[in-house]
């Protein structure tokens, strides 16, 4: 559908690609969720706010919205903030009170300087130093202009809200196939009831809390209501739901992914369900680490359940990184110690690195925390075993971010971004 909102934006929800099409003028409720059979495409973009032509002076593809995106990564990092976040930070300036006549911006009084007589006393305890209102006005519609067309915009806030939905009904799904697949193989390999239901009352609150920040972002984007500082507990809550599934679908997939493992390599068993088995296992494992809250692979527990069978474990895939960076010129990376690498898992003078090496391509969000988690503008490189995202490429291509794929098994490094072949100290 398309609905053109009072800031002369149109906003469009569509359904991904095999799914049945929403109809004209419909938008999901406060208790929506997909199908279980329906497929999980990660990075979809369900939601598009876009500019009604002439209302806005540059678009997504315009060199001035590249600049705004870079020019605000600071800025998106404590986002969404409240006038109150811009006065605590804002330069001050001297403030005369309301009855006397208003100083020039920047002024400030001169030595012996002494207030007319005829103006009257100022307000008992008036500050005169005060947050420069100009600058928290400007600051506050460059924020505006980011929630709207940034990166971290409404548009996103909307996908991200869908994709955490669709996410937590899909890893759900794939475990209860991944249990009945074995339970044809081992009738004991089956979901205990305990299991299921805290999946399911994990998975309610994500949609429940989705279902509020959604309506959140809507009220806000057709000027029903407003963004203030409870969206921050809006948001905040949705992503510790987010993680309360995480964390009841770890065990899960451990315990059967143990039993499969096992199952897939007894040649008892029929070779296609043994595939079958294998397949969902991975499929489980990837989707979950789609939303892990851990910020690398290396905080994880190491079992290795979203890597790729086989591989080599982490620190190798770190280390080479690490060479890759050194080979380029930085000739002082190295991996950061685990549980202090700050974002980052490979470091050196003028360059931070984060490294995946898991079995499902990297996405934007991972791409937009080593952005946002490099505070002193170093270059940026991001290695993936699996590839990434389109959206991830679009985002790293504005932030530039250099990209690179990378084997263990065969020590190959290769650029596949523009910023990675740039990429030389």
């Amino acid at each position: 559908m398309d609905t053109a909102t009072p800031g002369g934006y149109v906003c469009r929800w569509s359904a991904p690609y095999g799914w049945p099409q929403a109809p004209v003028g419909w938008f999901p409720d406060a208790r929506w969720r997909p199908a279980t059979h329906l497929p999980y495409e990660p990075d979809y973009r369900w939601w598009r706010v876009e500019t009604l032509p002439g209302v806005h002076d540059f678009g997504r593809n315009d060199p001035s919205y590249i600049k705004l995106v870079l020019d605000t990564l600071d800025l998106e990092r404590a986002f969404p903030d409240t006038p109150a976040f811009f006065a605590e930070i804002a330069p001050t300036v001297w403030t005369a009170p309301a009855h006397w006549p208003s100083a020039p911006r920047g002024w400030t009084p001169p030595t012996g300087w002494r207030p007319d007589p005829s103006w009257g006393p100022a307000p008992h305890g008036w500050q005169f130093d005060q947050p420069d209102r100009l600058w928290v006005h400007e600051n506050l519609e460059r924020r505006d202009g980011v929630f709207l067309l940034g990166p971290t915009g409404i548009e996103t806030l909307l996908n991200r809200i869908e994709d955490y939905v669709a996410w937590s009904v899909a890893s759900v799904e794939r475990l209860r196939e991944l249990s009945r697949s074995l339970e044809q193989l081992d009738p004991g390999s089956t979901l205990a009831p305990s299991e299921l239901q805290s999946l399911h009352q994990a998975q309610d609150d994500v949609v429940g809390r989705a279902g509020t920040a959604r309506t959140y972002v809507l009220y806000a984007l057709f000027s029903i209501g407003e963004f203030d500082g409870w969206f921050r507990h809006v948001r905040t809550e949705l992503a510790a739901a987010v993680q309360r599934q995480f964390h009841a679908a770890r065990p899960v997939i451990h315990r059967l992914g143990e039993i499969g493992l096992s199952v897939v390599s007894q040649d008892q068993y029929p070779e296609e369900a043994r595939t079958r088995v294998y397949d969902l296992y991975m499929q489980s494992s990837a989707l979950l680490r789609t939303h892990s809250p851990f910020s690398s692979d290396r905080d994880d527990d190491g079992d290795g359940s979203a890597s790729l069978p086989g591989s080599a474990p982490w620190q190798l895939a770190e280390e080479l990184a690490a060479t890759e960076l050194r080979r380029r010129g930085f000739h002082d990376a190295q991996r950061t110690p685990p549980g202090a690498d700050g974002g980052f898992d490979v470091e050196g003078r003028g360059v931070v690195a984060q490294v995946k090496y898991l079995a499902a391509p990297v996405g934007r969000e991972a791409i937009q925390r080593l952005a946002g988690a490099n505070t002193h503008k170093a270059r940026m490189a991001f290695f993936s075993r699996s590839g990434y995202t389109r959206t991830a490429r679009e985002f790293a291509d504005a932030a530039d971010v250099a990209l690179f794929t990378l084997s263990v098994d065969d020590d190959a490094v290769d650029a596949v971004n523009d910023s990675g072949e740039r990429l030389w100290a």
